[in-house]
């Protein structure tokens, strides 16, 4: 009798640990999610430009304390503002969000893909060496050419490897931005019939490469 009457001036105990538990994980999965969208691109559901820099930094360090590699590329559609002021911006999220997949789809699992601007995508490869990039760029541009949105998609394409082209973050994305522009001058002053020899003929390094 006094045990149900405490139990009453109490309340039950347990049902209150186990709203309070409730409570808690309600609570931890919004902060999951909320951390989620901190470093994912709504649009692609790729990482962004923040995930990216912290990535970044890490990937260096490993590869500082294991003296390893690691490459990276920077990918920068051409002519995007085209297709949205001739296509409409639905037309440009698609391109986007098929790059986005064709980005996933060529590398591997643990290569960490983002989306870092408007049309500007950044792929970093752990591992990899000057030599393994090559045949990644070529995959790439083929997907690229039988993209989702129903059209080809062009993409110039620099890259920079750790520590043949850069010994901190600033310096490899520099040298990648470099190439990038480099080729899209090359493609601008060539015209189209350069865009259209992207698969075979690219820029790597500083030096075209044939495959």
């Amino acid at each position: 009798m006094r045990t149900m009457t405490r139990a009453r001036l109490l309340g039950d105990p347990f049902r209150r640990v186990r709203s309070l538990e409730r409570a808690l994980a309600e609570a931890t999965a919004e902060l999951e999610t909320l951390r989620s969208l901190a470093y994912r691109d709504p649009l692609t559901g790729l990482h962004n430009r923040r995930a990216f820099e912290q990535r970044l930094s890490e990937e260096l360090s490993r590869a500082r304390r294991a003296k390893g590699c690691f490459s990276l590329l920077v990918v920068d559609l051409d002519d995007f503002k085209l297709i949205n002021d001739t296509r409409g911006h639905q037309v440009g999220d698609l391109v986007l969000r098929s790059v986005a997949s064709a980005l996933v789809e060529t590398f591997r699992e643990h290569d960490v893909v983002c989306r870092t601007g408007g049309d500007e995508f950044m792929v970093i490869l752990p591992d990899a060496t000057r030599a393994n990039l090559g045949s990644a760029l070529a995959r790439l541009e083929r997907r690229l050419a039988v993209a989702d949105c129903g059209f080809p998609v062009v993409a110039s394409i620099g890259a920079a490897s750790y520590a043949v082209d850069g010994r901190t973050c600033e310096e490899l994305i520099t040298h990648a931005d470099r190439q990038m522009y480099e080729l899209k001058r090359r493609r601008k002053a060539c015209g189209p019939e350069y865009a259209r020899s992207a698969v075979s003929m690219r820029v790597v390094h500083g030096e075209e490469t044939q495959t």
